[in-house]
């Protein structure tokens, strides 16, 4: 029996082992059926025969012929051994992991606002932002959008009128050694937005910039005592008629004349807290007309303001509804200031009268009391006399024992008082006796309805808030008529 031939007289493991480390392309150098180059089991096996091919014959099995089954062994016999690690140890081998280029990773997102669908988009421009962005820490943002007359852009200026899709990168601040495959998206925030959104966007974040601006304005100047009005710019360079017609322009320039509207009201309202004061005397009288003057012609002077024109006539040719009521807070104001003015004239002639009447001791005021009242028929004076008569009285010197000069002050201040009360009536009763009584008959006609002993009918007033304002006058009238009743009293 041949020694190579032979599967049984080959011991078990070397079978197995020379098949493994045989070539499958060995079988087809060995023609099927083909028993010249196969020892017989009875014959000595033929060197020169195997050699002929480099291979034992494949038809042998378990000494017979039979099927064809693969090459044992090589000639060299130890070649197969040596290529088996080798190759389970390139088939073992994990493929290399491929990791792309940053900037290709970019370009492969910054390609979805190609609206065009071009094929050769990128330009040598386009590279050379794109790896300054990743190299440069101070390259902090890239835009990729398509342009009407451009066409495909990469930049880093966001453009002023929103295309209809554009991507963007923002990388991190804290990126020192550029940005890399491994870092790209834990540095890197990147999207895309359209048009609708850019511009939605871009509305609410103005809105919300105008009314920041403005309420900062406004608690600035007012920690000084002035009143200054915010004037967006924003649309003031355009024609109003081009400007109307922009929905979210004219809603953020209602917001700005609102906010205008609130702060003329809260000046206008702080006359009225004023007056509400009963213990404000001359000299408060003239210091509040004073800012109060400074302020309304402040506010007056910007009313008149190019920005502000520009503003309501914009909004008066989108027929905005704030336009009315905002002119007429804005002709009180222009009313008020006037007042102001002519009220602060007449004040100051009081200011060092009123000064020496607050430096004056208790049984000096008397004498200085006809003085005030020939300059004016009318002023607010008691407030001033009491307050500079409890000034002097000092109840803990009079507790304290200190008694004659307690009684002294307190006589003081009563003669004072009294000089006050004897010397104001006797000049009231000499101004009513030969003042005009002309103002009594406008009164009665305007507040009474009176006219040769008759009165008039009331007007008719429709609407819903007619029953309103009858029932208003009505109060008016009532309180008119009791006031008259006094004064005739008086009189006759």
């Amino acid at each position: 029996m041949s020694e190579k031939g032979s599967r049984t007289g080959t011991p078990k493991g070397s079978l197995k082992g020379s098949k493994a480390g045989t070539p499958r392309s060995s079988k087809a150098n060995t023609p099927k059926g083909s028993k010249s180059n196969t020892p017989l089991p009875d014959q000595p096996a033929d060197p020169a025969a195997g050699a002929s091919n480099g291979t034992a014959d494949p038809e042998q099995v378990n000494g017979t012929a039979g099927e064809v089954e693969p090459p044992l062994v090589t000639e060299n016999g130890g070649a197969a051994e040596d290529t088996a690690p080798q190759q389970e140890a390139e088939e073992n081998q994990e493929p290399e992991e491929f990791k792309p280029r940053v900037s290709d990773m970019i370009k492969s997102r910054a390609a979805v606002a190609n609206a065009n669908e071009e094929s050769d988009i990128w330009t040598e421009a386009h590279n050379e932002i794109i790896q300054k962005f990743i190299d440069d820490p101070a390259f902090k943002l890239i835009i990729a959008f398509q342009d009407p007359r451009l066409g495909f852009v990469v930049d880093q200026i966001v453009p002023p009128h929103p295309p209809e899709q554009m991507v963007y990168f923002i990388k991190a601040d804290n990126v020192k050694d550029g940005v890399t495959f491994e870092n790209f998206f834990k540095v890197v925030q990147y999207g895309s937005v359209k048009s609708m959104h850019i511009e939605s966007i871009k509305n609410d974040f103005s809105a919300q910039l105008h009314r920041f601006l403005a309420t900062l304005t406004d608690t600035r100047w007012k920690m000084e005592g002035k009143t200054v009005l915010y004037i967006p710019t924003e649309g003031t360079k355009i024609p109003a008629e081009e400007a109307a017609k922009n929905k979210d322009l004219v809603q953020r320039l209602e917001t700005a004349m609102i906010h205008w509207a609130r702060q003329i009201k809260e000046v206008l309202n702080t006359q009225d807290a004023f007056e509400m004061a009963e213990t404000s005397g001359p000299l408060d009288e003239i210091e509040f007309w004073k800012n109060r003057c400074q302020d309304l012609s402040g506010i007056s002077s910007q009313l008149d303001k190019p920005g502000v024109k520009k503003i309501e006539l914009v909004l008066e040719t989108a027929k905005s509804s704030y336009v009315a009521p905002f002119r007429k807070l804005a002709s009180q104001i222009k009313e008020g200031s006037r007042q102001a003015e002519s009220n602060l004239k007449f004040l100051l002639v009081l200011k060092d009268p009123c000064y020496e009447l607050a430096d004056a001791k208790p049984s000096q005021i008397p004498a200085m009391i006809p003085k005030i009242l020939n300059l004016i028929r009318m002023i607010w004076l008691s407030n001033e006399i009491i307050r500079r008569c409890c000034r002097e009285i000092n109840l803990e010197k009079i507790f304290d024992g200190y008694v004659q000069s307690g009684m002294k002050s307190l006589n003081e201040c009563i003669e004072c008082c009294e000089s006050w009360k004897e010397i104001y009536n006797k000049t009231a009763k000499l101004h009513h006796k030969f003042s005009q009584m002309g103002w009594v008959c406008q009164a009665q006609i305007h507040f009474a309805r009176r006219e040769e002993g008759e009165k008039t009918d009331m007007p008719h007033f429709a609407g819903q808030k007619g029953p309103e304002i009858m029932r208003g006058l009505l109060e008016i009238e009532t309180t008119f008529e009791k006031n008259l009743a006094n004064l005739r009293h008086n009189l006759i």
